[in-house]
């Protein structure tokens, strides 16, 4: 999505209002799909969302890749009104009737907000008693909206109580609104409080039914303040989903009992008397200080313990203050051997989409195969005995395990859907316990434990299990004694072609088809497009999969970005124009097939009609490589099956005011920060290389030319050479075996090569006998976290410099085999937070052509992926193509002194 956000709130440092001052912040998105194949994606645009004397002078008709900065959020920001005090409504009681109730949820309802308020990431009084802003009446066409700035609680409460029991809202800032009602809901009367304006940094929007307390009159505040930490962690990147949570370690809602909120997707239960805002959208649910621990490690367990408490189902979406909690200490549990309840270091394994069925005489797990990579992580983390996997909640069955602590003994329940016989039950965690032993008269045993299934099987069953696995195959378990056949129970793993049901009742902005079922992933670019004060930002993007087995690649994910970083710089000049008319949504589409690209761009109003001229901009100071193909506005059509098509889904604008030089001053603050970081202490992975070989006096001079490196060390012939030669470093590739063999170990090899006669244990053994630095260049992520466990055996030998080597990035005429970079850089910091990391670009070369270099791009994709690291990095590049990269190198070089 793009969006238009006040640079203030769109800056990834916060600091205390006292400190940065007054910001506004206003919000343009814009998701963008990407499809593999959707047959020449509608090419066209138009006005209907405009006013009728608007035309389409003001709007971009050139929208090309040339020139291009190669910065990224998308935000749109004004510092016009920083010193106009907002438009107040008469004294006493408020009306706000010019606010219809179908439209507080609409995200255009903030195109003129930030005209009369002041410009601060919060707006929330300091003193307990005051109120936010309220919004008295959404501006009209042409007019601005009107606001009260401090309204009490005395007319708020008449204006709640009043007739039809209207919803109010406030406003929390220039790009967050928060409507609140007094609802009756399940006969009990609740706040109501649902937010606006969270889209527009791609965090789901929130709402909150809390139980009123008896004679309650004033509205609880500290659900405000909650809205504001959501609001700074989306503008940090760091986004709540389905069962993740926020703690409180003070006292919320007048208790130091209540603990947090699990926020979770609403499923089965009742919203129809409820004003909801657009989706995706989540429910806060107030959890108490000894739920904690579950709702860190084992939400599910949480959410369904609730839902059985309060008789709904899955679970409950009210909250409740000052009730008892429903976990007390942790005691005896069998997950004290699966997640970690004390420190939160390790939970289970979860599989999305994974899920368990139970019936009589019979469970079935299904997993779905383009789950595949997750299982693969799973089995190789496990010990030899032990397989435990977390699953998903079903949809599916029409009940559910529910795990409950009476007395400090965890007992096991079902809970059902009213109305509804229990025929298929489901399960939240299954573990394989392979050490059942063939003298115990049993094939196997499955058992209920808790709420999960414990299934036990010989060592036997247990290898054939995990071949099944790795080969993706289905395996039957058959339960019961040896000698009772009329007697046996089945457990069956079965790989699933699973439907996506993901996005559900979000709809395209650009043809409003429904985009439930299509794959999405936030998208964050590493800096923003700005002008006239506003700045849009690209928050989501979307792919239609022709082929539902494609992987969503990162060659697949970087066009996208280029997509969105070319259509906001064209869209910028004309930003405060789009905004002026009520436009802060736009969406981008973008089909790639074998002989045409299309791209259709729409506004939230309606098709904007431009005419087709290929997408060019000359504005911006830095030039980006266009797209794969010249893009093309043209006629509106259904999409069609093509190749690959990319779907921004819209833009949003947002009001800047003294935002920019906040922005610049928290990024020189941050910039300083990060010079000071160092290398590490002697004898870590993290010293650097040159002060390392000096210590040892292998060389003279901090001169990186005097370190040898010996290259792809990968056979035992080539490492022996390697240890006995005069080289200081020893490099070699690590992947893992298609095919199964060595069973299942990393073995040395450099694609396409898939076959060793080394595994990484084997090396390690020899390698740690030297004084030699090393390098692993890993080629899959499969690879990786097995790789580690065997570092970590042997870590205490390994006194010496040690760089982690992926390609996570497409460089110059490189291929698409990137190494996933947020699972692979987690993985291998969660085992050694001390490492060097080596990462780069995949790259060609073509002798008989004209080779580019290392685009601005390029470098800054990988800067903003390095920025938040604190262990030094150093980049590998092709050396043939450093000559017409230097500018570049030598500006992602500077960035951080950790850029070794």
């Amino acid at each position: 999505m793009i969006s238009t956000v006040d640079h203030a709130h769109s800056t990834t440092v916060e600091k205390p209002n006292s400190e940065t001052g007054d910001i506004r912040n206003e919000i343009i998105r814009s998701p963008i799909s990407q499809v593999p194949s959707v047959e020449k994606l509608p090419t066209n645009t138009g006005t209907e969302g405009l006013p009728t004397n608007t035309g389409t002078e003001g709007l971009p008709t050139n929208t090309g890749t040339e020139g291009l900065p190669t910065s990224g959020s998308f935000t749109l920001d004004d510092d016009v009104f920083a010193e106009i005090e907002g438009l107040s409504s008469p004294t006493g009681v408020l009306v706000n009737s010019h606010v219809p109730v179908a439209s507080i949820s609409d995200y255009r309802l903030l195109c003129g907000i930030d005209k009369n308020v002041c410009n601060k990431i919060s707006l929330l009084p300091d003193d307990e008693d005051s109120l936010p802003p309220l919004l008295v009446a959404s501006g009209e066409k042409g007019s601005v909206p009107v606001i009260e700035e401090h309204p009490s609680h005395e007319q708020i409460i008449l204006l709640l109580e009043g007739e039809g029991f209207c919803p109010v809202t406030f406003v929390l800032n220039a790009n967050l609104l928060v409507n609140v009602k007094l609802a009756f809901y399940s006969s009990d009367k609740y706040w109501y409080f649902s937010t606006n304006g969270l889209h527009g940094l791609g965090q789901a929007e929130i709402i909150i039914l809390l139980l009123c307390l008896p004679s309650e009159d004033t509205i609880p505040k500290d659900i405000f303040r909650l809205f504001i930490t959501i609001y700074k962690d989306a503008l940090k990147g760091k986004y709540i989903e389905n069962l993740d949570s926020i703690t409180f370690t003070e006292s919320f809602l007048s208790s130091k009992d209540h603990g947090g909120f699990l926020f979770i997707t609403p499923t089965f239960q009742k919203l129809d008397d409820l004003l909801l805002p657009s989706n995706p959208f989540l429910c806060g649910i107030l959890i108490q200080k000894l739920e904690i621990p579950w709702a860190k490690v084992f939400p599910m367990r949480l959410m369904l313990r609730l839902g059985a408490e309060y008789k709904a189902y899955p679970a409950p979406l009210t909250s409740i203050r000052g009730r008892k909690p429903l976990f007390g200490e942790i005691g005896h549990t069998i997950m004290n051997l699966l997640v970690d309840l004390r420190n939160y270091q390790y939970t289970l394994h979860n599989i999305d989409q994974l899920l368990i069925h139970m019936e009589m005489g019979k469970s079935c797990i299904k997993i779905p195969r383009k789950k595949y990579n997750d299982v693969m992580k799973v089995i190789n983390s496990s010990n030899e005995h032990v397989i435990s996997i977390g699953a998903s909640f079903s949809t599916e069955a029409d009940s559910h395990l529910v795990c409950i602590q009476n007395d400090g003994v965890y007992q096991t329940q079902a809970n059902s859907a009213t109305g509804h016989p229990r025929k298929v039950t489901g399960a939240s965690f299954v573990v394989f316990n392979g050490a059942l032993k063939a003298s115990s008269g049993f094939l196997a045993k499955s058992s209920i434990v808790e709420d999960g299934l414990m299934v036990q099987i010989t060592p036997e069953t247990m290898d054939g299990l995990r071949l099944a696995l790795r080969e993706q195959k289905d395996f039957k378990i058959t339960c019961g004694k040896v000698d009772a056949v009329d007697m046996r129970e089945y457990v069956d793993i079965c790989w699933v072609d699973s439907e996506e049901k993901g996005n559900k009742g979000v709809i395209s902005s650009v043809d409003g088809i429904s985009l439930q079922g299509f794959p999405s992933e936030k998208i964050k670019l590493e800096a923003d497009f700005e002008t006239d004060e506003k700045i849009v930002k690209c928050t989501e993007v979307f792919y239609f999969l022709k082929d539902q087995d494609l992987s969503i690649s990162a060659t697949r994910y970087q066009f996208a970005k280029e997509i969105a970083m070319a259509c906001s710089a064209a869209l910028c000049p004309h930003l405060k124009t789009l905004k002026s008319n009520g436009i802060n949504k736009i969406g981008l589409r973008v089909s790639i097939d074998t002989d045409m690209d299309a791209k259709t761009i729409r506004e939230d109003g309606g098709l904007a009609k431009l005419k087709p001229p290929p997408l060019r901009v000359r504005t911006a100071p830095r030039p980006l490589p266009p797209p794969p193909r010249k893009l093309l506005l043209g006629g509106r059509r259904r999409p069609r099956r093509g190749l690959f098509t990319v779907e921004s889904g819209f833009l949003a604008t947002c009001d800047r005011s003294s935002a920019a030089p906040t922005a610049q001053r928290l990024r020189r603050l941050r910039t300083t920060v990060t010079m000071t970081a160092t290398a590490g202490a002697p004898g870590s992975w993290s010293e650097n290389i040159l002060e390392y070989f000096l210590r040892n006096n292998q060389i003279t001079t901090e001169d990186g030319a005097q370190i040898i490196w010996y290259h792809a060390a990968n056979h035992k012939v080539q490492v022996n050479e390697a240890l006995r030669s005069t080289a200081h470093m020893i490099e070699a590739d690590v992947i893992f075996p298609s095919d199964g063999s060595e069973h299942g170990q990393p073995i040395m090899a450099h694609p396409p090569e898939t076959n060793s006669d080394n595994t990484l244990q084997e090396w390690l053994a020899e390698v740690i006998k030297s004084n030699k630095g090393i390098k692993l260049d890993f080629k899959s992520l499969a690879a990786v976290e097995p790789s580690m466990m065997l570092l970590e055996n042997v870590k205490r030998h390994l006194k010496r410099p040690v760089w982690i080597n992926a390609d996570i990035l497409p460089g110059p005429n490189g291929n698409s085999r990137v190494v996933d970079a947020k699972p692979f850089i987690d993985t291998v910091t969660s085992f050694f937070p001390d490492v060097t990391f080596s990462l780069g670009w995949t790259t060609g070369w073509h002798p008989e052509k004209v080779n580019e270099g290392y685009s601005w791009i390029m470098v800054k994709e990988m800067e903003y992926i390095c920025n938040e690291l604190n262990q030094l990095v150093t980049f590998p590049v092709r050396a043939a193509l450093v000559r017409q990269s230097c500018s570049q190198l030598l500006w992602l070089l500077k960035q951080s002194n950790r850029y070794v």
